[in-house]
């Protein structure tokens, strides 16, 4: 072969190679890995199931010379919760209120029970929280559940949720009393501490 034929031979070569492309693939290997992203993200409801406006009414004999009540008690109400906390926070219920009675010599406390009805409430033993003795309301907000974590009261049947009682009573040993009329009673669940 002569030179001219080696060095046509060898622009041919280099040119199918130029021309022709070349396929490389990676090693596949018998491990694979994906990257995902998790988050938490925490949950803070609270709902109020009456069925009805509550009242509560002192006095009312209706025996000439029989005692007017001084203590009127009502526990229909619920309070339906789901929380779920981010880490290893807890949460509190608050209640206030929204009035000052000190002018009508009475008052109202409030207390929460257990759950009636367990069946639905989910992690109430462990995350439902602890409650609070009876509590005095007034305009500023006070606990009457502490420690509440991960748990959720169940929303399909009346029972569900909380036990709200409440009482409305003649300060002791005062002689007069008087109406405060309608208030609101306000339940602010806290962000984890």
């Amino acid at each position: 072969m002569t030179m001219k034929k080696i060095s046509i031979a060898l622009c041919m070569t280099l040119l199918c190679g130029l021309l022709v492309p070349i396929s490389v693939m990676g090693q596949h290997t018998p491990t694979a890995t994906s990257t995902l992203s998790l988050t938490v993200s925490g949950s803070a409801l609270l709902d109020i199931v009456t069925g009805k406006t509550i009242n509560l009414s002192l006095g009312g004999a209706i025996i000439a010379g029989a005692p007017v009540a001084e203590v009127a008690e009502d526990h229909s109400g619920r309070l339906r919760i789901s929380s779920l906390v981010d880490g290893a926070g807890t949460r509190t219920i608050m209640a206030s209120g929204g009035t000052d009675f000190s002018a009508t010599n009475t008052q109202l406390k409030v207390k929460f029970l257990p759950p009636t009805s367990l069946d639905d409430f989910a992690n109430y033993a462990v995350n439902g929280g602890t409650l609070a003795d009876t509590v005095l309301l007034s305009t500023a907000p006070k606990p009457v559940v502490t420690l509440i974590t991960n748990c959720w009261s169940g929303y399909l049947n009346d029972d569900d949720g909380y036990v709200i009682q409440y009482f409305f009573e003649k300060i002791p040993l005062k002689t007069t009393f008087s109406s405060p009329h309608n208030i609101t009673v306000t339940y602010t669940l806290s962000d984890p501490a």
